[in-house]
Protein backbone atom coordinates (compact mmCIF):
# COMPACT_ATOMS: atom_id res chain seq x y z
CA UNK A 1 0.00 0.00 0.00
CA UNK A 2 3.15 2.29 0.34
CA UNK A 3 3.65 2.10 -3.41
CA UNK A 4 0.54 4.60 -4.75
CA UNK A 5 1.35 7.02 -2.26
CA UNK A 6 4.97 7.55 -2.81
CA UNK A 7 4.28 7.73 -6.47
CA UNK A 8 1.76 10.14 -6.19
CA UNK A 9 4.69 12.24 -4.47
CA UNK A 10 7.02 11.89 -6.38
CA UNK A 11 5.20 12.89 -9.62
CA UNK A 12 4.17 15.94 -6.95
CA UNK A 13 7.89 16.66 -6.50
CA UNK A 14 9.45 16.01 -9.86
CA UNK A 15 6.54 16.91 -12.60
CA UNK A 16 8.16 17.47 -16.20
CA UNK A 17 9.44 13.97 -15.07
CA UNK A 18 6.49 11.98 -14.17
CA UNK A 19 6.37 9.53 -16.44
CA UNK A 20 10.22 8.21 -15.34
CA UNK A 21 8.85 8.43 -11.69
CA UNK A 22 5.66 6.45 -12.19
CA UNK A 23 7.48 4.10 -14.62
CA UNK A 24 10.54 3.58 -12.05
CA UNK A 25 7.57 3.04 -9.51
CA UNK A 26 6.17 0.62 -11.10
CA UNK A 27 9.29 -1.49 -12.49
CA UNK A 28 10.59 -1.43 -8.62
CA UNK A 29 7.36 -2.51 -7.64
CA UNK A 30 7.28 -5.38 -10.32
CA UNK A 31 10.94 -6.15 -8.88
CA UNK A 32 9.97 -6.18 -5.54
CA UNK A 33 6.96 -8.24 -5.78
CA UNK A 34 9.35 -10.75 -8.35
CA UNK A 35 11.82 -11.07 -5.53
CA UNK A 36 9.32 -11.23 -2.49
CA UNK A 37 6.98 -14.21 -3.91
CA UNK A 38 10.02 -16.12 -4.58
CA UNK A 39 10.76 -15.97 -1.15
CA UNK A 40 7.77 -16.48 0.89
CA UNK A 41 6.88 -19.77 -0.42
CA UNK A 42 10.14 -21.82 1.19
CA UNK A 43 10.12 -19.00 3.54
CA UNK A 44 6.82 -20.91 4.83
CA UNK A 45 8.15 -24.30 4.28
CA UNK A 46 11.11 -23.35 6.52
CA UNK A 47 10.30 -21.20 9.07
CA UNK A 48 6.32 -21.39 9.75
CA UNK A 49 3.36 -19.27 8.78
CA UNK A 50 3.67 -17.66 12.17
CA UNK A 51 7.48 -16.40 11.50
CA UNK A 52 6.49 -15.42 7.51
CA UNK A 53 3.81 -13.03 8.86
CA UNK A 54 5.40 -11.22 11.77
CA UNK A 55 7.74 -10.34 9.38
CA UNK A 56 5.78 -9.23 6.61
CA UNK A 57 3.74 -7.21 9.17
CA UNK A 58 6.94 -5.63 10.83
CA UNK A 59 7.47 -4.90 7.26
CA UNK A 60 4.29 -2.97 6.37
CA UNK A 61 5.00 -1.04 10.04
CA UNK A 62 8.44 -0.12 8.76
CA UNK A 63 6.65 1.21 5.20
CA UNK A 64 3.92 2.84 6.93
CA UNK A 65 6.26 4.66 9.19
CA UNK A 66 8.69 5.72 6.36
CA UNK A 67 5.27 7.14 4.57
CA UNK A 68 4.07 8.98 7.97
CA UNK A 69 7.17 10.65 7.90
CA UNK A 70 7.29 11.49 4.19
CA UNK A 71 3.90 12.91 4.79
CA UNK A 72 4.57 14.81 8.22
CA UNK A 73 8.31 16.23 7.08
CA UNK A 74 7.56 16.59 2.87
CA UNK A 75 7.79 20.32 2.89
CA UNK A 76 11.14 20.03 4.94
CA UNK A 77 12.32 17.32 2.68
CA UNK A 78 11.54 19.42 -0.82
CA UNK A 79 12.64 22.51 0.88
CA UNK A 80 16.62 20.76 1.33
CA UNK A 81 16.45 19.21 -1.95
CA UNK A 82 15.99 21.12 -4.73
CA UNK A 83 15.50 19.42 -7.79
CA UNK A 84 14.96 22.54 -10.41
CA UNK A 85 11.17 21.97 -11.36
CA UNK A 86 9.01 24.46 -10.20
CA UNK A 87 5.46 23.61 -8.61
CA UNK A 88 3.80 24.40 -11.47
CA UNK A 89 4.97 22.11 -13.83
CA UNK A 90 7.74 23.88 -16.19
CA UNK A 91 11.97 23.35 -16.05
CA UNK A 92 13.40 26.60 -14.06
CA UNK A 93 15.72 28.33 -15.64
CA UNK A 94 18.70 29.72 -14.30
Amino acid sequence: MVWGPSAAYMVDVMHARSVECIAGNAGLRSALMAIGVGTILPMINSWGVVVTNTLASSMAIIGFALLWCLIKYGDELRAVVDVGFSPSGSSVTP
